[in-house]
């Protein structure tokens, strides 16, 4: 696997990137995870050694609140998220975009 699929379950509304945002002491932001979402890199691996402690319990505080609903996590980027069964895995939708 590596970070971009030639096909894609965000196109079929199966899969979610996102992050945790801070709103506790002012206007939202996003905490900290250890890189920024789309860093192709070793470091953006969920369960990357590097990362502080804080950074990795920022992760899997995401990975549990998405498996609670039925999200399975992308081993190699924290912040992508892919509904289990996905409802659709082998369609490819032809819609047009204006």
């Amino acid at each position: 696997g590596g970070y971009i699929a030639e096909t894609s379950g965000h196109s079929r509304a199966a899969t979610v990137d996102l992050t945790l945002l801070d709103c506790r002491t002012g206007p939202c932001a996003p905490v900290d995870m250890g890189t920024d979402f789309d860093f192709f890199g070793p470091r953006a691996h969920t369960d990357a050694p590097e990362i502080s402690a804080a950074q990795r319990s920022h992760r899997q505080h995401l990975r549990q609140a998405m498996a609670r609903h039925g999200f399975a996590n992308y081993p190699m980027e924290w912040w992508h998220f892919t509904l289990q069964p996905e409802p659709a895995p082998t369609t490819a939708y032809d819609v047009p975009v204006r």
